[in-house]
């Protein structure tokens, strides 16, 4: 599945995931005020994100509007949102867009205790803040669906709107996969992507730390670090990471050099076992004459050198073992 289809499988994934239309609650007592639909008091009364005639002539009768406008200081950010590092340029960029046209798009909600808890939409959030908007509008999710889906739906419209860093993304699979007792299957279906581009992400986590923050901070690829994960030792990714690093190299070239490294490490691999191989047959008679003074002197017996000249070691534990060894020696019985 190519990174096109599998965006666009991902937008089902959304839309399945929240499930239709949101509806909004009764207003809370301090939200006696008639719900506005003005994000930016310089538009129209008809929301921005309202596009087309019919939307418009929806909006234009009694029918209970879909959003509501709620004041920041209500709305909290989700402590499981998988996005951990923001782009805080293109939040700059976001904001700016805010101040000129207003938020094109309400966020997704649900009501907590207290406050509306983000489910979608937190780079929105924080751009409107930056912006100066006091009140923003929201969808309020009213139902009760499991925990999953507002995991689900985080993870999905971070992938939508702006691509998760890959580890954070590996992370948050992750910790899909265990809260939920999922399987990848599972978890790639409800996702709408592959499973095996579910697992290839997942296996980022098998990083080195140094590698690990290197992803994170956007200094190597996704794809770097997959052709890192063929060294297997920890030592030698961190090394070749940096090697990525000093020498800017493609992902093209950094597979080709992990293949030379694989290659040259098999050849290595082999000459030992060939060397090793040759030193244990040349060996063979010397193994041969220890193990039958092990057997004449019951104890454990080392041949050094062989051939015209060397040295025969015979051990023993304690003071009784070397008597009986000496009476062998000298012909007596003990």
């Amino acid at each position: 599945m190519s990174a096109g289809q599998e965006r666009k499988a991902l937008g089902r994934g959304l839309a399945a995931l929240l499930g239709g239309e949101a509806t909004v609650p009764p207003p809370a007592k301090d939200e006696s005020k008639p719900t506005q639909t003005i994000v930016n008091p310089a538009k129209s009364a008809i929301p921005s994100f309202v596009t087309n005639s019919a939307a418009a002539s929806a909006a234009s009768t009694a029918a209970p509007s879909p959003y509501q406008i709620l004041a920041l200081t209500e709305i909290e950010a989700n402590p499981e949102q998988p996005r951990k590092i923001f782009n805080e340029e293109k939040i700059r960029e976001l904001s700016e867009s805010i101040k000129d046209r207003g938020l094109v798009q309400p966020i997704i909600v649900r009501r907590e205790a207290s406050t509306y808890r983000i489910i979608a939409g937190e780079r929105r959030f924080r751009a409107a803040k930056l912006a100066g908007l006091e009140k923003i509008p929201v969808i309020v999710r009213q139902d009760k669906p499991e925990q999953v889906d507002d995991d689900l739906n985080s993870i999905v419209e971070n992938i939508q709107r702006e691509d998760l860093n890959a580890l954070e993304l590996s992370i948050a699979y992750d910790r899909i996969l265990k809260k939920y007792s999922y399987t990848q299957e599972k978890l790639a279906q409800k996702l709408g992507i592959s499973r095996v581009s579910l697992a290839n992400t997942l296996r980022l986590l098998n990083l080195p730390d140094t590698v690990k923050q290197f992803v994170k901070e956007s200094k190597i690829s996704e794809g770097h670090a997959r052709a890192l994960l063929a060294l297997e030792k920890a030592d030698e990714m961190e090394e070749m990471a940096k090697h990525i690093l000093q020498s800017s190299l493609s992902v093209r070239d950094t597979e080709n050099l992990v293949r030379m490294k694989k290659l040259g490490a098999a050849a290595k691999a082999a000459r030992e076992a060939a060397s090793e191989a040759v030193e244990e047959s040349e060996n063979a008679p010397i193994k041969m004459l220890e193990e039958e003074l092990r057997r004449l002197f019951g104890t454990k017996a080392v041949i050094h050198g062989g051939g015209q000249r060397g040295t025969i070691e015979l051990y023993y534990t304690n003071p009784d073992s070397l008597n009986r060894l000496l009476h062998q020696l000298r012909g007596t019985k003990s």
